[in-house]
């Protein structure tokens, strides 16, 4: 089962109209890096890894620490990807996800 991220996924909107997402992951990992974790926006709230299906990967995970941003492609529709999921593509489950609010 997937953990919730330790803060509600943000979407920021900037001057030049570009999107930002800032999750954090509720977990800490000893080493830094994030290895195969990708960052996905998905369709609907996945209730399992199985439910993964209709996504649109943004890069990988950036580190295990913090908040970090992602860029949103300008054609991402926000109603219907409302849900940030961490990925584990070596294992493939899903890490952490939080829903926009």
């Amino acid at each position: 089962m997937a953990r919730a991220l330790a803060a509600p996924a943000v979407v920021l909107v900037l001057a030049g109209g570009f999107y930002l997402i800032s999750p954090q992951p509720a977990h800490r990992r000893a080493g830094g890096g994030a290895g195969g974790l990708r960052i996905y926006m998905t369709a609907g709230v996945p209730s399992s890894d199985g439910d993964v299906k209709d996504f649109v990967e943004l890069a990988p995970l950036k580190g295990t620490k913090g908040n970090q941003q992602y860029r949103l492609p300008r054609s991402l529709d926000l109603e219907r990807y409302r849900t940030v999921v961490i990925w584990c593509v070596p294992f493939t489950t899903r890490i952490a996800q939080a829903v926009l609010r």
